[in-house]
């Protein structure tokens, strides 16, 4: 349990090597390989090696890999899978991942041929939209008998257009009669908001005409590239539409012949990206004419057989290097797996520093505790260990997702342990449910092994508090390793054990046990006498040392933050019974069985997950501001070694070291 070695590593081998080389360290996944220029500029390299490049490659299988994801994607646009809850990849054996490789030319044949279904799919959709959208224009002059391009004879002229409304109509017809009386407005159609006319007028009356149309709102509408009438263009239409339906549902059909090949496409993607990845780590390399230089870091456990992996396979140099203390290298942790489900806390914090312990072994119980108490009840967890049970065993997630499930798994069984210890079984429900039933109260019965908090909510306050100090208390603890761990007697002595003696001094004092007060006074002595030593002026000295008992505010408000236990776990029991009332505010009956039942589900999940998120935050809380404010720093960078990451599959087998 501990922040795993780091040694440095330097592989330099011959240029012709370089790619298969590159394969094997990606196979093998065990090196994190860095920016060559950032780890030797100005150093005893600079001037012998030139940075590598692969940009162009790179981006050409950047490309590849879009033309390969489209075709997926189309697939999967007209013939959807079904995927569970927590997708993950699909396994597949090297074998039969080299077998699909092996036919890429087949395969790019048939992204080839989806890349063109989907092209004349996309201009098929566009076309039909585009005679959607015209038919849709025409359906007001379908009663117009006049073909759309007609504009009139020689002594007359013709026009459609719109116009607010029907009295905008009535007013333009009136106006024409006295300023343009050689004139007609017809009404072809309306709507809501606007009339579709059609107007006739005599060529030598048109400026008065249109005076008289445009002060009514009249807009002029004309189909340029149509002719004959709306009616039948828009038949001429809706038959193309019909037509280009027909072709589409040609084509996704071919599609859908198709999708048995989307697992191999799939396959050929991550082959794609595999390359991709080699590229970009290629980009990170030294090189001369004839030798490429790569560097990184390697699991110091591991780099004995890496050197002998890859010197078994390859004419290549690996210098291996431990790394001086304090340097600073990426973070890979090693737990028991009890301790992994734990992880994500502190990385959602910040993983430890090289100059850090790993808070995760000590961190773990404590937040298991935590959580547990504040929801507290056997039926919820019950409830929630087997809800994450079954989604660890029947959907199996993995990476962050899979370790924070299993995570509220475990605090599941803390959670049901705490019920059981307070008596809480979805709150009072065995006593509601047995004096609904029988009519008889027994809502003073208690089934616990210790006490109902709701009864004696001070007495949990006072438990709260006192595992709250142990927390704090473990922390500081942690603090002192960290000091005796570099050598730093003095330090740990006194600006951590002075605050434990004083802590404690403070602790008999409240609970009138022994010298607690000459306990205390110890305290403030060992912290005045040493926490201004920085400052060279006796007086400054004495007065920082002073300044420092401040700090205790800051310990008793840390001990009060524990009150939140007491809080949280009394709204889950509330809450709980507040529900309970509400099942059994009706007689026994058929009908209040079946409202009892819905009541009791509904509330149950709403209680358990509003209270599981809240115990989620506020356990993280203590841990990121009370317990890793005692003595961690965090700011340390997860190892990322150079390996397969593919997007759709999980290639099996191989050899690894």
């Amino acid at each position: 349990m501990s922040i795993i070695k780091m040694s440095k590593l330097s592989l330099a081998g011959n240029l012709d090597d370089k790619a298969e080389i590159t394969s094997r360290v990606m196979k093998l996944g065990v090196v994190e390989i860095i920016d060559f220029d950032s780890r030797n500029c100005g150093c005893e390299y600079e001037g012998l090696f030139d940075k590598d490049s692969e940009d162009e490659s790179a981006a050409k299988l950047e490309a590849d890999m879009a033309y390969v994801n489209s075709s997926i994607n189309l697939i999967e646009r007209y013939c959807p899978e079904k995927l569970p809850m927590f997708s993950s990849r699909k396994e597949l054996d090297i074998d039969e991942y080299r077998a699909i490789v092996g036919d890429f030319d087949s395969l790019w044949e048939t992204a080839g041929a989806l890349s063109k279904y989907e092209e004349k799919l996309g201009a098929l959709m566009a076309e039909e939209n585009r005679h959607s959208n015209v038919a849709e224009s025409l359906l007001p002059w379908n009663s117009l008998p006049a073909p759309l391009e007609y504009e009139g004879t020689k002594n007359t002229k013709a026009i459609m257009g719109v116009m607010p409304g029907a009295d905008a109509v009535e007013g333009a017809k009136a106006a024409l009669l006295v300023d343009a009386p050689e004139s007609v407005l017809e009404e072809v159609s309306s709507d809501r908001t606007q009339s579709f006319v059609f107007a006739m007028y005599h060529a030598g009356v048109e400026e008065p005409a249109m005076q008289a149309l445009k002060q009514f709102g009249f807009s002029r509408v004309q189909f340029k590239d149509l002719k004959g009438t709306a009616a039948a263009n828009a038949d001429a239409l809706q038959k193309r539409i019909q037509t280009i339906k027909g072709e589409r549902a040609e084509i996704e059909d071919a599609i859908k012949t198709l999708a048995p090949n989307k697992k191999k496409l799939q396959v050929l993607y991550d082959y794609l990206q595999i390359r991709h990845e080699r590229l970009k780590a290629a980009g990170n390399f030294g090189k001369t004419g004839r030798v490429f230089m790569l560097e990184g870091w390697i699991p110091s456990h591991l780099a004995e057989g890496f050197v002998s992996e890859m010197n078994s396979r390859f004419a290549c140099y690996i210098d291996i290097q431990e790394v001086e203390k304090g340097e600073d290298h990426p973070i890979l942790l090693e737990n028991p797996k009890l301790v992994q489900a734990f992880e994500p806390i502190t990385e959602m914090y910040s993983l430890p520093s090289v100059n850090d312990v790993d808070p995760n072994p000590v961190m773990a119980p404590f937040y298991f505790v935590l959580f547990g108490m504040m929801i507290g009840d056997f039926g919820y967890g019950i409830i929630l260990t087997a809800a994450t049970a079954l989604i660890l065993a029947k959907f199996k997630p993995q990476g962050m997702a899979g370790r924070m499930i299993k995570m509220l798994c475990l605090c599941g069984v803390s959670t049901a342990a705490w019920g059981m210890i307070f008596g809480s079984y979805l709150g009072n429900f065995p006593q509601t449910l047995m004096g609904w039933l029988s009519g008889n109260d027994y809502s003073s019965n208690f089934y616990g092994l210790w006490f109902d908090p709701l009864t004696d909510p001070m007495k949990l306050l006072f438990f709260s508090m006192i595992l709250g100090g142990v927390h704090l208390f473990t922390g500081m603890a942690l603090k002192v390793y960290m000091l005796l761990k570099d050598g730093k007697v003095f330090e740990a002595i006194f600006d951590v054990g002075s605050w434990y003696v004083l802590l404690i001094g403070v602790v008999m004092v409240m609970l009138g046990v022994g010298p607690g007060m000459y306990v205390a006074l110890a305290g403030v002595a060992m912290l005045v006498l040493t926490q201004g030593r920085d400052q060279k002026n006796p007086i400054m000295k004495f007065f920082n040392g002073v300044l420092s008992l401040y700090d205790i505010t800051g310990y008793l408000g840390d001990v009060l933050s524990y009150s939140r236990l007491l809080a949280l776990g009394l709204g889950t029991g509330v809450i709980a019974a507040v529900i309970n009332t509400l099942a059994t505010l009706s007689a026994p009956g058929i009908v209040s069985y079946f409202t009892f039942t819905l009541i009791i589900i509904i509330g149950t999940v709403f209680n358990l997950a509003i209270n599981a998120l809240g115990a989620f935050v506020h356990s993280s809380r203590l841990q990121y501001v009370e317990f890793f404010g005692k003595f961690y720093k965090g700011g340390g960078e997860s190892f990322k070694p150079f390996r397969i990451n593919t997007k759709y599959i999980k290639i099996i087998g191989g050899k690894r070291i």
